[in-house]
């Protein structure tokens, strides 16, 4: 059971791992081509970015739960992100 379930989570966050990298590279064309023609897309740039950090941070999450499911299984997954915060 626990091997499905690993399984299916890993298959799910492959879905954003690849949503992530399509997302970055339209922020780097977009920030390229605003760049080269005198900020042509600058009313893009903000709702872009919004859509990348929100894709971003959903990844991140999930990778998080992904790391306690394998290595800290016993441990609560919000214990895992609140305790990276006091490493800095």
């Amino acid at each position: 059971m626990k091997n499905k379930l690993y399984n299916l989570i890993k298959n799910y966050l492959n879905f954003w791992r690849r949503l992530t990298d399509f997302w970055t590279i339209v922020m780097y064309i977009t920030f390229t081509c605003d760049f080269i023609w005198n900020h042509a897309f600058e009313e893009f740039l903000g709702p872009l970015a919004a859509i990348y950090i929100g894709i971003l941070a959903i990844y991140a999450v999930d990778k998080e739960f992904e790391r306690w499911l394998t290595t800290d299984g016993k441990k609560h997954p919000l214990y895992c992100c609140f305790n990276n915060f006091g490493d800095y």
